[in-house]
Order: structure tokens, then C-alpha cells, then sequence
């Protein structure tokens, strides 16, 4: 679950509560309001409650539609706000969910730091890069990467976009349709 529009949210929200940025970056105004959040009654104070509310009901969400084993929060506002209301955040997040689903996920920190998404898809490109040069060089040791354009086989492909140049729907995303279509 990516943070950046949800710190930036936030800190609107905040000003438009009445409370002051007095912070050059976005990641130390957010650690400004939490940390004014621990005083009881300020303006911080509602907006990390409100915060906490929202993000709950979203996990608590997830949880039932998707039953994951692990919800992970990450980034820098998703650490700056769980490493001091992680418990809270759960609780939200057990009162938006069916009992169920809820006691087989655990909510936690992510342990790879602020840039974790950035380090886990780093290697991607690499791979697709190194597995299409073991293709062409003949040492397969996997599938050979397909490319997009001849992804589909027989008489059946996927739509490309679900609007038209016109701005208008055309059918689902994904919906099959035979190519080329025959003229009768």
C-alpha cells in the first residue's frame, strides 16, 4: 500500500484543520504532526485519529475481499505513522474486517526500510534483461520472455484499452474478441 498521497492528504488536511507546517519537506511536517498527535486534544492529535480510522476501514477492506496472510505497511509515511500507532491501526482495522479473515492476516512493519518497493522491483528489468540474452545465446534455462505484441495465440486476442480514441467505453478490459473480424 503506497503512502505518498495519503502523507500529502494528510498534511492538507491538517492545515485545513487549522494547524501550522512549519516543515521544509513533506516527511518532516508529517513526523511534526505526529509527534504533536501524543498531546491530547490538538490538532494533530484528530487528524492521526482520523488518519487511523480511514487507513483501518482501507486494510480492514482488504482483509475481506482479498484475505491476505500479511498486510505490510511500508514507506516513509506508512513507517512514521506505524512505529508509533501500529496497535491502533490494527484495531481499526479488526473493527472494519470479518472476524475471520482478520485473525489469519497480521498487520506489519516493513523491515526493508522507507524504499523497499524501489529495492524489490529494481531487479526486474535486470532479469528480463538477462534472461533475453540467455534466449539469444541459446543456454535457455526458463520460458524465453514474450513479447507484448505476440503474447496471444490462435484466432483470439486481448483488447488493448477499454476506451476509445472518442473518449467513449468499448467493452471491458480484458474481453476477448476474434481478430481480424470477418466480413460477411
Amino acid at each position: 500500500m503506497e503512502a505518498y498521497v495519503g502523507a500529502e492528504a494528510m498534511l492538507a488536511r491538517y492545515t485545513e484543520a487549522g494547524g501550522t507546517v512549519n516543515a521544509a519537506d513533506q516527511e518532516s511536517a508529517l513526523a511534526a504532526v505526529i509527534l504533536e498527535a501524543g498531546t491530547p486534544g490538538t490538532v494533530g492529535a484528530r487528524i492521526v485519529e482520523e488518519t487511523i480510522c480511514y487507513l483501518g476501514a482501507a486494510i480492514g477492506g482488504l482483509v475481506n475481499l482479498l484475505n491476505p496472510e500479511r498486510v505490510i505497511l511500508g514507506g516513509w509515511a506508512g513507517l512514521l505513522l506505524g512505529e508509533t500507532y501500529l496497535d491502533a491501526i490494527r484495531e481499526a482495522a479488526r473493527g472494519h474486517a470479518l472476524r475471520h479473515p482478520f485473525a489469519t492476516t497480521s498487520i506489519e512493519l516493513c523491515t526493508l526500510g522507507p524504499d523497499a518497493v524501489a529495492l524489490g522491483a529494481a531487479p526486474l528489468p535486470l532479469e528480463l534483461f538477462l534472461r533475453r540474452r540467455l534466449a539469444r545465446a541459446g543456454g535457455r534455462t526458463g520460458p524465453a520472455p514474450r513479447d507484448r505484441r505476440t503474447a496471444a495465440s490462435g484466432p483470439w486476442t486481448r483488447t488493448r484499452c477499454p476506451i476509445t480514441p472518442t473518449g467513449e467505453p468499448s467493452r471491458p478490459y480484458g474481453a476477448f474478441r476474434s481478430s481480424p473480424p470477418s466480413a460477411e
